[in-house]
């Protein structure tokens, strides 16, 4: 590889990099629970029914507004756009970057024409996984927990698992495991119980 492509990818690279001070707020506290991850403030997901703009029109060559702790709050609120179109714009990134674009749009988001850095499309990356990976299939096994709580010879083991899910952060390495995965993986652990719920609500979307 050529090094003055090398630097531009570099270049390219820092231009997505979210900075650490907003990874602060946007991002679920390292050392929560399983439990206060679920609680924590994301951005939804826009809908995939709907037909997304032209790629293209996420990216202007502008420069992108100053970030303060307000805006970051603000983030958390405007729903980013559907999950491919997020993998496709990651794709398009670098060379949109080459090209001299310097903030994003939320082109999926009429009306909202704030030119953002560039490093937002990182966070709806990182929001897109979190949920994926997290969110939805913890929400599936807590409300699981919840509904063995109810059953009387259930309940006890139900509230200890998740009394220790309680105890530990999400992202700490699993104890006793042999990979070192963190702890918010061992949802597979349930994933009868994932997979049937996902399932059911494909049956449903399906109807």
């Amino acid at each position: 590889m050529p090094q003055s492509r090398k630097v531009d990818q570099q270049k390219a690279k820092a231009a997505f990099r979210i900075p650490k001070h907003a990874k602060k707020i946007l991002f679920p506290p390292p050392h929560g629970s399983i439990w206060d991850t679920l609680k924590f403030n994301m951005p939804t997901i826009s809908s995939s029914h709907r037909s997304p703009p032209d790629l293209s029109h996420f990216f202007s060559s502008n420069e992108s507004m100053d970030i303060n702790d307000t805006t970051l709050l603000q983030l958390q609120k405007l729903p980013i756009p559907p999950s491919l179109t997020v993998q496709q714009l990651e794709s398009f990134s670098c060379e949109q970057w080459l090209a001299g674009a310097r903030s994003i749009l939320y082109a999926h988001s009429p009306g909202n024409q704030t030119h953002f850095p560039l490093w937002i499309l990182s966070f709806w990356s990182f929001s897109v996984t979190h949920f994926t990976t997290v969110v939805r299939p913890w929400t599936r096994v807590l409300e699981w927990i919840n509904g063995c709580q109810k059953d009387e010879s259930l309940a006890q083991e139900a509230y200890l698992t998740h009394a220790m899910l309680e105890s530990v952060s999400w992202r700490k390495p699993k104890a006793g495991f042999t990979d070192s995965r963190p702890v918010h993986t061992l949802w597979r652990l349930w994933k009868p119980v994932v997979i049937d719920r996902n399932t059911n609500e494909y049956s449903r979307d399906r109807q």
